[in-house]
């Protein structure tokens, strides 16, 4: 899928919507990762585990039925950059992510000008 999206638009605008660097992008296209938990087990990715729970219950399984991959990908691209600019999780001060991240550089730069 992420060959297909770069093909098209170009690098960064796709890792914009992902919410990946460059970097990982790029690394991400080269090389697949082993999992580092076992077999069946969520211990070693519990973060991963619950993005997926999250993933599945909100898109594929209630805005289905879905008739090919390019409708998927679309949807998916979509989902992704809700994800990282519009949710208000919790452990973020209700924030959503693009918004804690500046105030979190504003601040470290503040602190690092006094």
């Amino acid at each position: 899928m992420i060959d297909h999206l770069r093909d098209g638009f170009g690098v960064e605008p796709v890792c914009r919507e992902l919410g990946l660097s460059v970097l990982a992008f790029n690394a991400r296209r080269r090389r697949p990762t082993a999992s580092v938990g076992s077999v069946a087990d969520s211990y070693g990715s519990a973060m991963a585990e619950a993005l997926n729970g999250s993933f599945k219950a909100e898109l594929i399984e209630h805005q289905g039925p879905w008739w090919d991959a390019d409708e998927v990908e679309r949807a998916v691209v979509q989902w992704v950059g809700r994800f990282n600019t519009e949710r208000l999780p919790s452990a973020l001060d209700h924030l959503p992510p693009e918004e804690f991240e500046t105030q979190h550089y504003r601040s470290q730069a503040a602190m690092n000008a006094a």
